[in-house]
């Protein structure tokens, strides 16, 4: 789940990079990179409950 969790905090950190570049930069590599992973839906991974032996027990 803390891979989950590092996910979810990298993806609010990359919109958070995105919303401050400039207008003149929304067009470059960069910001479609950080486009593309803002929009992964990770609600699936966090749904996943782990079985008992991946740090459960």
């Amino acid at each position: 789940m803390r891979a989950v969790a590092g996910l979810v905090e990298a993806q609010v950190e990359c919109a958070a990079w995105l919303d401050s570049l400039p207008d003149s930069l929304q067009d470059i590599a960069t910001a479609e990179a950080l486009r593309s992973i803002c929009e992964l839906d990770l609600t699936e991974l966090q749904a996943i409950i782990p079985p008992r032996g991946f740090g459960r027990d």
